[in-house]
């Protein structure tokens, strides 16, 4: 079982084409099924990009970040969206 991990839209530079703004937040299970809590739309290619760190904080950390907490950018170089992604407390259940 791993950590619920919170995703919060810290900045977008440009207009998002999924219009997320900051603020935005919503939460992922990365268990043996993905799940996402309180997500109306979300990118598919942030997160793409962001699934791979997702993974590691719900089951650990990523050495060269903040305990806890990693910022991920989307590829899109016009309007580039970054959020924080925060390890919560809970473990997920399956």
């Amino acid at each position: 079982m791993g950590q619920t991990v919170e995703v919060t839209v810290v900045s977008v530079e440009g207009e998002c084409s999924a219009g997320l703004k900051p603020g935005y937040s919503f939460k992922v299970q990365a268990t043996s099924c993905l799940k996402l809590e309180g997500a109306e739309g979300v990118c598919l290619e942030l997160l793409h990009n962001a699934f791979p760190a997702i993974m590691a904080m719900a089951f650990g950390n990523l050495p060269f970040e903040k305990e806890g907490q990693a910022l991920v950018a989307c590829p899109d170089p016009v309007s580039r969206v970054v959020v924080r992604l925060t390890r919560k407390g809970g473990m997920c259940r399956e």
